[in-house]
């Protein structure tokens, strides 16, 4: 297994450099990591629409993060954006500014637009499928006799709406990531976290913007990976 040298990741952690903590306490707090696979809210806790029963689940790829900014650096080397989003949520008091998105910014930004859209193009779907499926004539074995035109359409709009399932979650996902992007680069998400004047001269030197504290080449956030995922199960 590779073995960090925190203590002098911590020093070339630019990025990372706050007027409050050293680089040994950031070392430390390195060392204590617990890294999460993924993290995940669900429609209850957004306090959704009962009939659109989700899950999101957001993560960093172990892929290493790219420091190199034209003929400068910024940033340690050979972190991973998986780790470094841990050593954020720490230096950020605990705080998962991910989360923070989800429960701060998108009731007020998304929520609204994505109820409707889940209900708009799925529900009467769901609606015909369901009343479709009472009326559908069995086998012996319990399934659904394919002899009959009521069976094959049953199964033409299931097929339908199968394919708008997959469609709609891949376009919720897109649509949340480039809003969480967005967020933390204009300063909408609140942080718990200010840069050192040393940091905002290094991004200033290499062209960056200075604020906010994590939005600097982007590489970071753009990385993300977001999951939607349907709960309940579907016929």
């Amino acid at each position: 297994m590779y073995s960090y040298d925190y203590t002098r990741l911590a020093d070339s952690m630019e990025d990372l450099m706050l007027a409050d903590y050293s680089s040994e306490e950031i070392a430390d707090v390195a060392k204590n990591l617990h890294i999460l696979m993924r993290r995940k809210v669900t429609s209850e806790e957004l306090s959704n629409i009962d009939s659109s029963d989700f899950t999101i689940d957001y993560y960093f790829p172990k892929s290493i993060r790219r420091n190199r900014v034209g003929r400068g650096r910024y940033g340690a080397s050979g972190m991973t954006q998986r780790r470094l989003f841990e050593i954020l949520i720490a230096l950020n008091g605990g705080d998962d500014f991910i989360q923070r998105y989800f429960i701060e910014n998108y009731p007020t930004r998304l929520k609204q637009d994505v109820d409707n859209y889940l209900t708009e193009s799925l529900h009467e779907l769901n609606i015909n499928l369901f009343a479709l499926s009472d009326s559908l004539p069995l086998t012996k074995k319990g399934v659904p006799d394919k002899r009959y035109n009521i069976t094959k359409e049953f199964e033409s709009l299931r097929t339908e709406r199968n394919k708008l399932y997959s469609v709609s979650k891949q376009e919720v996902a897109f649509t949340i990531k480039n809003d969480i992007i967005s967020c933390l680069r204009n300063g909408i998400i609140r942080l718990n976290f200010e840069l050192s004047k040393a940091t905002m001269k290094q991004r200033a030197r290499l062209g960056l913007q200075e604020k906010p504290a994590f939005y600097a080449t982007g590489n970071f956030i753009k990385s993300i990976v977001i999951v939607f995922r349907y709960n309940k199960d579907v016929i």
